[in-house]
């Protein structure tokens, strides 16, 4: 039942008996008795009736519902994910507000939120600051994923680059491939 059919059927009842409110609202356990006084609701409490409120219901819920509407439409359509348009299609657009993904370690948890986060910062229409919380990665372990899904080059190559010196140094045949990364790592810092 929802909360606007619950208020219409406290104004309509007339006579209250613990029975008929629990059949007519509530229907769990523990009962309550409740006394329905213009608009009033009057519980009554061990150390004897106690008003719950004075309202008016009626008021009460089309002052929900502008409000409601109100924030409906200055919602938009949701922030956009450009890289990720079946998420945003299946989420309808991302809206503010707090989301949490869990799973089990190394499932690629933080590398999907991250790259969707990124999406909705860097998406101009957007016009929003995100935000990435986490309690598993430090800031030296989180920065150089950003930096490598911004350059599109492995984490290593951000995180280790000695190694790819060291590779290169010793004639590897990705030689070229790395000298690119460490190119591109570089860019990133001197930007």
């Amino acid at each position: 039942m929802n909360p606007f059919t619950a208020y219409k059927q406290l104004n309509d009842i007339e006579a209250t008996t613990e029975e008929t409110v629990n059949e007519n609202l509530f229907a769990t356990k523990p009962q309550l008795n409740f006394e329905i006084q213009e608009g009033a609701i009057i519980e009554d409490a061990e150390d004897g009736d106690e008003l719950i409120g004075n309202i008016d219901f009626f008021k009460e819920s089309d002052d929900d519902l502008d409000s409601f509407e109100e924030r409906a439409w200055k919602k938009g359509a949701g922030y956009k994910l450009p890289n990720f348009p079946e998420v945003e299609e299946r989420l309808e657009g991302l809206e503010s507000g707090l989301y949490i993904f869990a799973g089990e370690s190394n499932m690629g948890k933080t590398a999907a939120m991250m790259a969707m986060l990124y999406d909705v910062g860097m998406c101009e229409e957007n016009n929003v600051l995100a935000l990435l919380i986490t309690i598993d990665d430090t800031k030296d372990e989180v920065l150089p994923r950003v930096i490598a899904a911004e350059q599109r080059i492995p984490i290593s190559a951000v995180g280790k680059p000695s190694r790819y010196v060291e590779e290169i140094n010793n004639g590897s045949p990705d030689t070229l491939k790395f000298e690119e990364y460490l190119e591109k790592r570089k860019k990133e810092f001197n930007s």
